[in-house]
């Protein structure tokens, strides 16, 4: 609309500048027939690229931003404004517009956001390299290796401390990351210059920065050039460790490092086995890892255990030892020599991994009553058994050995009242629950309820316990039990929650919708909750309530930029409303929904790869598309749907083996979504691939029956009769 309205001003603004005399000479009549050659369109000479096209509507954008702003709308101002950034991302004015409006509004968030962004399109800023310090410490390594590698790439002389520090900071976050390759580059750069100093101009302060102080960063060198496959340049790092400060036991230790690298086991071997004995004290397993795989390619095994057992017996006070040694005695099937290793190190110093190794070997002793013990232990101090879970699916495939589990759980509950004998019904039940024991799992449940009443967390395991086993009618019935029995406060609406989810997952609707509504009316409206009801209405298929009942919270919450909580509620309510458009066949409508999550959340995989296939599937910002679904697939390079997307947008653009690479991807797994399928089937088509073709789109039509879906279905039988 705003582009018509632009042409018809400038139509009239022609007709303002136009001679009144050959205004007044126009003829009533077709004038056609005055003309020597009829009026042809004018084609440009060189027709507009993706990235032309992009800019025009990047000012567009921005120019309209500004207008809202001019009439004080300053957050329909930004979202324009954050939109034009889409179409053109690299454009710093229109970063610092965002951050300008952001800040007016308060919304923090953003702010922080699109100042990094503007520190990526600026990295001369000296504010660089304090955010990506700030990011690492705060755990997005992403976005402080995206930084640090601007910062790097910023400094003019490559020679500089600044850029050897930067590039040293880059280094360690890669090898953290397990970007090996990455990270021996960067190193790289950091050891010539160390080697040089003078030519770096250097000082003994700077170096000391890059090395450590005492040399220790030539370890992680050494260990990035290894993982890099780079065995010459890490034995020199270690060299020179050894240079700044002499050890020979952790010298020896690197040296066989370098040599099992090298693949000389029998040097590796010898090295090895001077740092095993010395008097150094391994603070991890390394050692006794390198030593197993150097013996399993030497083919002696065998000869792992005992010398394990021989070191043990030398310094029985070495943890790491203990701990791998009784690994490995678990894994030679000898718990009953695991068991006291494990047991004394839990008694020193608990960890996940003794939990894991010492409920293994009772369970594999047969010692119930050590085992729930455990358990309850692990319960108590966890709120959950989630460490042990793996020990956990393992006992569930052995039904004698959950019995006795249960007996033992039984007994413990009626000769004490205790909190041990409370967390030991309530792990056992969670137990049986992950094996589908279901009446055990009640009986247990039932039983540390008695033991302890007033428990909340009995009555919540139990309820979500069978709600994720899809006992929805069960899962409602333990909840109602809890909203009776008054154990949560009258102003926490948990229950009536998750009562409302396990009545929709039962199709009892009408209910579940009463429900979620009590559960907002306590909650006092919080934005999560009143989510909940369209969240039914869409379970339930009701598809104009849902969207009516999305719409409202939208319009209810939409102005509090305080809440991260209700701007994810918002987020996620704005793609229900886009796939409800998308059902109604409004793709228009459909696209503007993820547009507006985009402008919140720019890098939003979900939306991006909706927007992305909407397109691809309307033939329409083929290449904007293709950006954006890779964006999404870089991000989540195992999601099936992403890849469909990808190769949907190649298939599109007519690149069709790259299509089909990505659908075979996409189609992979034991059950492929039938539009996948069918997906694949066009693109072996577009290749030439008849046969593939042939057979790909009858899985398709047998998927998407299996799934209900017989228009679709109806749809793919043509193609075959074709």
């Amino acid at each position: 609309m705003r582009r018509y309205c632009l042409w018809i001003a400038g139509a009239w603004l022609l007709l303002a500048v136009m001679p009144v005399t050959l205004l007044a000479a126009a003829p009533a009549a077709d004038a056609s027939t005055e003309l020597d050659d009829p009026a042809e369109p004018l084609i440009p000479r060189k027709p507009k690229t993706q990235k032309d096209r992009d800019k025009i509507e990047a000012l567009s954008l921005f120019a309209s931003g500004r207008a809202e702003e001019q009439r004080g709308n300053l957050a329909a101002a930004l979202r324009l404004y954050q939109r034009a950034l889409r179409y053109e991302p690299d454009s710093l004015p229109i970063v610092r517009e965002v951050i300008a409006a952001a800040q007016k509004l308060e919304r923090v968030r953003d702010v922080v956001n699109y100042t990094i962004r503007a520190l990526e399109l600026d990295p001369s800023d000296p504010r660089l390299g304090a955010i990506a310090e700030q990011l690492a410490r705060q755990g997005d390594v992403d976005g402080a290796l995206k930084l640090y590698e601007k910062a790097r790439h910023v400094q003019r002389n490559t020679k500089s401390a600044a850029y050897l520090l930067f590039t040293m900071q880059y280094g360690q976050l890669s090898y953290l990351e397990n970007h090996a390759k990455q990270a021996a580059n960067a190193f790289h750069e950091v050891t010539v210059a160390l080697a040089e100093p003078d030519a770096y101009s250097l000082n003994a302060k700077q170096r000391r920065t890059l090395e450590g102080e005492d040399g220790e960063n030539y370890q992680v060198f050494g260990q990035a050039f290894l993982a890099a496959d780079r065995s010459d340049e890490a034995r020199r790092a270690f060299e020179r460790m050894q240079e700044i400060s002499p050890d020979k036991a952790i010298y020896a230790f690197n040296q066989a490092q370098v040599l099992a690298h090298e693949k000389k086991y029998a040097e590796a071997l010898e090295h090895l086995r001077e740092y095993l004995n010395s008097d150094e004290t391994p603070a991890t397993d390394a050692p006794y890892v390198l030593l197993a795989n150097i013996l399993k390619e030497l083919d002696r095994s065998g000869e792992l255990l005992p010398e394990l057992a021989k070191l043990y017996a030398d310094d029985s006070s070495n943890a790491a030892l203990k701990l791998y040694l009784a690994d490995q005695y678990l894994a030679a099937d000898k718990p009953a020599d695991a068991e006291p290793l494990f047991a004394a190190l839990q008694k020193k110093t608990p960890s996940l991994q003794g939990y894991r190794g010492l409920l293994e070997a009772y369970t594999a002793l047969d010692q119930p009553e050590k085992a729930v013990e455990l358990l309850a232990e692990v319960h108590e101090k966890t709120n959950g058994l989630e460490i042990v879970s793996e020990q956990v699916k393992k006992i569930g495939k052995q039904p004698q050995v959950l019995d006795r589990l249960v007996e033992t759980a039984r007994r413990m509950t009626k000769s004490s009242k205790t909190t041990t004998a409370y967390n030991a019904s309530m792990a056992v039940g969670l137990v049986a629950l992950d094996a589908k024991r279901f009446e055990l799992a009640d009986e247990m449940f039932e039983q540390a309820i008695q033991t302890k009443p007033r428990s909340r967390e009995a009555w919540l395991e139990w309820g979500l316990g069978l709600l994720r086993a899809e006992k929805y009618a069960e899962a409602a019935t333990v909840f109602r039990r809890a909203i009776d029995s008054h154990v949560l406060a009258a102003d926490n609406p948990a229950f009536h929650t998750y009562l409302a989810m396990a009545l929709a997952m039962d199709k009892k609707t009408d209910e579940a919708l009463a429900t979620a509504r009590e559960a907002a009316e306590i909650g006092e409206h919080s934005a999560r909750l009143e989510s909940r009801v369209a969240w039914v209405h869409y379970h339930a298929k009701q598809y104009p309530e849902a969207q009516t009942a999305y719409r409202e919270l939208i319009d209810k919450f939409d102005d509090d930029y305080k809440s991260d909580e209700v701007r994810s509620v918002l987020r996620e309510a704005r793609l229900a409303l886009s796939n409800l458009c998308v059902l109604q066949d409004k793709i228009p409508e459909a696209e503007e929904w993820l547009e507006q999550v985009l402008d919140e959340y720019p890098d939003d995989t979900s939306a991006l790869n909706d927007l992305g296939y909407l397109w691809a599937d309307q033939g329409k910002h083929l290449e904007r598309a293709l950006t954006m679904v890779e964006q999404a697939v870089d991000a989540e390079p195992d999601n099936t749907a992403y890849r469909d997307s990808l190769g949907w947008v190649y298939y599109r653009l007519k690149r069709y083996p790259e299509a089909v690479e990505q659908l075979e991807k996409a189609t992979a797994d034991e059950s492929p979504d039938g539009v996948i399928l069918e997906h694949l089937g066009d693109a072996y088509m577009a290749n030439k691939q008849r046969a593939k073709a042939r057979e790909t789109w009858k899985r398709a039509v047998a998927a998407m029956k299996k799934a209900g879906e017989k228009d679709k279905a109806a749809k793919v039988e043509k193609k075959l009769k074709k």
